[in-house]
């Protein structure tokens, strides 16, 4: 498969999308393990719960994709 191979390159986006949903994750639960948030805190945690739904949406949308080119490559 070459650098410029669609599907590589999706699998790779979907990758990146993978690790980054996981990095907010993880951040959202060090914010839900406290006991108390400050305001400031608080406002993060939101930002970043909406960020993770954002990058979820993306992957949803990736993963659809990548299907879809499968599907019509073997087609072909």
């Amino acid at each position: 498969m070459s650098q410029n191979d669609p599907t590589q390159i999706l699998r790779s986006q979907l990758d990146r999308l993978l690790r980054e949903h996981g990095d907010v994750k993880e951040r959202v639960a060090e914010y839900q393990r406290r006991r108390w948030l400050s305001p400031g805190e608080e406002l993060e945690l939101r930002t970043l719960q909406r960020l993770k739904l954002r990058k979820k949406d993306a992957i949803a949308v990736a993963e659809r994709e990548l299907s879809a080119l499968e599907t019509s490559l073997k087609l072909d």
